[in-house]
């Protein structure tokens, strides 16, 4: 009897820690810009697309120095910060902070990831109309 109250205890255990849903932080690093002529941006231009790729998607993006943009996203009870770099040639989107995403310093809720995907998708798609 105290074998199935352990086993059953155990499968309550691994049901519950799935339902955190947390998952390993990412960070975009160094990606390239590429813009759809193919010629260079400047740093006010590629400031402008970030702007706009992220106030599209609900970010609210504060221009921190020309090539440095925070952006901070609140959802329900969640909120998370990023800071976004770039030159003429990479861009960076890098966790800042949060609050209720439970960050432990390696995993996060994973929503976060596909909020920063996003994001990145969205600059991407700004820089190719550049």
């Amino acid at each position: 009897m105290k074998r199935v109250v352990l086993a059953f205890a155990l499968v309550i255990m691994v049901m519950v820690s799935g339902c955190m849903r947390m998952a390993p932080l990412v960070n975009v690093t160094d990606s390239a810009v590429t813009t759809g002529s193919e010629k260079s941006a400047s740093l006010k231009e590629l400031g402008e697309a970030v702007i706009r790729a992220g106030g599209a998607l609900g970010w609210r993006m504060q221009r921190v120095k020309p090539g440095h943009i925070v952006g901070t996203l609140f959802l329900r009870s969640h909120m998370a910060a990023v800071d976004i770099t770039f030159n003429e040639d990479t861009y960076s989107i890098i966790y800042k902070n949060s609050s209720n995403l439970k960050y432990d310093g390696a995993e996060i809720y994973r929503d976060y990831n596909s909020w920063v995907k996003k994001l990145d998708d969205s600059i991407n798609s700004q820089f190719s109309m550049l």
